[in-house]
């Protein structure tokens, strides 16, 4: 039988001013009391982290929440059936600091060894974005910390946007600009009758949650090109932001030492593509809104969307030279589909497909060049980083937890000596 209890804990300083908080949940035989030989799942980039009870983190690890997983992936079930203890860390911040949190997973080790010092070496397990807050982590306790800090014997990166993540450029664009439209002291939409009034107030918040989401800290720090209104300037294209690129400096391609890692990614090996083609339609409007994936070319993508620059509703930007992301091999988002949900009682949007969130090549962390191509490829494996790899043939939806990845996991991680006890 598993049990459970939860802990509260402080990181041990701040990062740029941000301390970070959290929850750390314990899953353990109900046979025995202290923490022995623990896997830590550390989450990612969350909105919903605050809310989650421990009966739904459990379901989230077993597959039994389609949010994550398939049925029967019972990946918790499986790592305590094998002598392991699950703790699973939830920031109460997860679009802060990437950093931060980073510093709050250290609080945590440091607690567990503080209090069962026979607990034995750890596993961490990072979710998407806790794969970079977990690397981060390793390297600055081998900077910083004595050597007896050191008891991570293994790193699993699951689906985590090393080399960044594809948060479409036109999402943003589009995000942004009806943001400025709905909320701006000019907005367009106030001399529209149909979006006047209780419909304004009511976009007037869904923007801003969405918005704020897309121009997190966390956000900025994962999306390889980011577009916001504060850094938009008419010619250029959106690129790292400078958040990105001081994480990137900080982690100087770097990775921990003495520690097997493996990584995991939902997004095909062998190059297979999503199931829109680069180029084509995502949303159209007639003589209001159209938006295409990335061409796959480079050449230019044509958005048009509401615009507060101009007294009516459509404009046109061009841009060029962006990653043709849409398109690629990699675990899927949904974006588009969230936005069409959420703006749904307006009735303009069609249904629109998943498109590459975290490619391939970012979460096993190859080429940058080679995102239509099968990553396993001599020159894809030639930045390879990991002991071992596991990858699907076909692109499945971002962190989700199948059968096979349970285990993928279950074998690197391996039974405990003290199974059963």
């Amino acid at each position: 039988m598993i049990t459970s209890s939860t802990s509260y804990l402080s990181a041990a300083r701040d990062y740029s001013g941000v301390t970070a908080t959290g929850r750390a949940m314990h899953f353990r035989n109900s046979l025995r009391s202290e923490i022995r030989n623990p896997v830590i799942f550390v989450w990612g980039f969350d909105p919903y982290t605050s809310e989650y009870t421990d009966k739904q983190i459990l379901s989230l690890l077993n597959g039994e929440d389609q949010r994550l997983g398939e049925p029967g992936a019972r990946l918790l079930d499986t790592l305590i059936a094998a002598g392991h203890d699950v703790l699973v860390l939830l920031p109460d911040n997860s679009a802060t600091f990437l950093q931060a949190n980073a510093l709050l997973l250290i609080r945590l080790l440091d607690t567990i060894y503080e209090q069962y010092p026979a607990a034995g070496p750890n596993t961490i397990v990072g979710l998407s974005a806790g794969g970079v807050i977990t690397r981060w982590a390793l390297l600055h306790i081998e900077d910083h910390l004595p050597r007896e800090h050191q008891r991570t014997v293994r790193y699993l990166s699951f689906d985590t946007p090393h080399r960044g993540a594809n948060v479409p450029p036109g999402i943003q664009y589009f995000l942004n600009n009806l943001n400025a439209c709905v909320r701006g002291a000019n907005s367009v939409l106030r001399n529209v009758p149909l979006l006047g009034g209780a419909i304004e107030r009511a976009l007037d918040g869904i923007v801003k949650e969405k918005v704020d989401l897309v121009n997190s800290i966390a956000a900025r720090q994962l999306a390889s090109h980011h577009y916001g209104l504060d850094t938009f300037r008419p010619g250029s294209n959106p690129g790292p932001d400078p958040l990105r690129q001081q994480l990137l400096n900080e982690l100087g391609g770097r990775w921990p030492r003495g520690i097997a890692r493996y990584a995991i990614s939902n997004g095909s090996g062998v190059g297979t593509p999503q199931a829109i083609a680069p180029g084509e339609v995502i949303l159209w409007i007639p003589n209001t809104l159209c938006f295409r994936t990335m061409p796959k070319n480079w050449e230019e993508c044509q958005l048009v969307s509401f615009g507060a620059e101009r007294p009516a509703l459509a404009w046109a930007w061009i841009w060029k030279g962006l990653y043709p992301l849409d398109s690629a091999a990699g675990g899927t988002g949904n974006f588009w589909q969230q936005t069409n949900n959420a703006l749904n009682f307006l009735r303009l949007l069609p249904a629109v497909p998943e498109l590459c969130f975290v490619p391939t090549t970012s979460a096993l962390d190859c080429a940058d060049d080679i995102w239509y191509q099968a990553p396993t490829t001599p020159e894809g494996a030639a930045n390879r980083h990991w002991d071992d790899w596991y990858f699907p043939h076909h692109n499945e939806a971002h962190v989700k937890l199948t059968r096979p990845i349970t285990q993928f996991i279950a074998d690197r991680v391996g039974r405990a000596a003290s199974a059963g006890a």
